[in-house]
């Protein structure tokens, strides 16, 4: 019995021996020693730390990139695996370090923004790597797995970062800024200058005169009166562009009284309020019937047109009967991958001959 009992210790103490490279292998660190050394001096505050990890993540996507697109490279399978594993383990530990600074109610929100903004390269980065058409099928099956729980892990993550985010958010505390037109809280990437200018460049973006003329011309052939339209597109752009409001809070006149102002403002000199008043006025008004006196000639010219009533672009091409329309679905990558978001229609196999 002793005999057996050595034999099986030697037995087991053989086998742990057999497996400790290879745990040492799985789990090493995937850090080189000067990123070690910048994370050893960089301090604990989340802005440089967090940092620090999107870098060095991102650094490994980018070595992924250049070994696979160098023809010399060898064991290409291999590499991209451990690639993909180094990545990820520098992924979870910049998650650990997010948990980390939640626990200490830290505020990281502008960090978080970089990460946010980092979450959506490596989305695209690794997605063009799961969607690439010139890889075997053997290849691809030897990193399918890793690759398949890098993405699902940085998907969740990715969602995680924006609510925390927006669970963080400063809320304006002006209540009259919760309209159609006024940022009122953070955004996960843009500040609030970017994102308030964002919103003013859309809308003038859509109303140019070029654009106009062009739905006045999809109405005319489409019988639509051109006098109704234009006149919406008078009020919507103008509303935007010269009263600064969403055109749904639009209206005629807009009073003002120089006695009635909100706490803490003081009331306004009426030898200063007047004048002032009576240019801002003035102004609108000019601002206003060059708008209506501008579309009105894009309107008179697309009606005396010889030619208007054969006019047709994308818009205006009616479907094959039984097709389906699948417009939208050509700009699905333009898309964030969103719930709900269109997704791109994928060509039916053919089957070999």
């Amino acid at each position: 019995m002793r005999a057996l009992r050595i034999t099986g210790l030697i037995i087991l103490a053989v086998s742990l021996l057999s497996v400790l490279p290879v745990l040492g292998q799985r789990h090493r660190d995937p850090l080189t020693q000067p990123e070690i050394d910048q994370i050893r001096d960089a301090s604990w505050e989340p802005r440089d730390r967090l940092k620090l990890y999107v870098d060095f993540a991102r650094a490994r996507l980018v070595a992924l990139e250049q070994m696979r697109g160098d023809p010399k490279t060898k064991d290409r399978p291999q590499q991209t695996h451990d690639k993909l594993d180094d990545f990820l383990l520098l992924y979870d530990e910049l998650n650990d370090n997010i948990d980390t600074y939640v626990d200490r109610k830290d505020d990281i929100r502008k960090p978080l923004k970089v990460v946010i903004d980092a979450d959506n390269e490596f989305q695209a980065k690794l997605r063009a790597l799961k969607d690439a058409a010139d890889v075997p099928a053997e290849e691809f099956h030897a990193y399918e797995f890793v690759l398949t729980n890098v993405l699902d892990t940085v998907d969740t993550a990715a969602e995680d970062h924006k609510k925390l985010f927006l669970k963080s958010a400063p809320m304006d505390p002006d209540l009259n800024k919760y309209d159609l037109e006024n940022v009122c809280t953070s955004h996960p990437i843009m500040s609030k200058e970017e994102w308030d200018g964002i919103y003013r460049e859309a809308w003038k973006r859509f109303y140019t005169d070029e654009h106009v003329e062009t739905v006045l011309r999809r109405a005319h052939v489409s019988g639509i009166g051109l006098s109704k339209v234009a006149s919406a597109l008078t009020v919507f752009s103008g509303s935007v562009r010269i009263e600064e409001v969403h055109p749904l809070q639009f209206g005629l006149g807009r009073r003002k009284s120089r006695t009635q102002r909100r706490y803490g403002m003081p009331i306004e000199n009426p030898f200063v309020y007047y004048p002032k008043r009576f240019v801002k006025i003035a102004r609108t008004l000019y601002d206003w019937i060059t708008l209506l006196r501008r579309y009105r000639a894009i309107r008179k010219r697309v009606k005396l047109d010889p030619n208007a009533m054969s006019y047709t672009d994308e818009a205006l091409t009616p479907t094959a009967a039984g097709a389906q329309d699948h417009f939208v679905e050509f700009f699905a990558d333009k898309i964030p991958n969103t719930h709900g978001a269109p997704q791109r229609m994928r060509e039916p196999a053919v089957a070999a001959e």
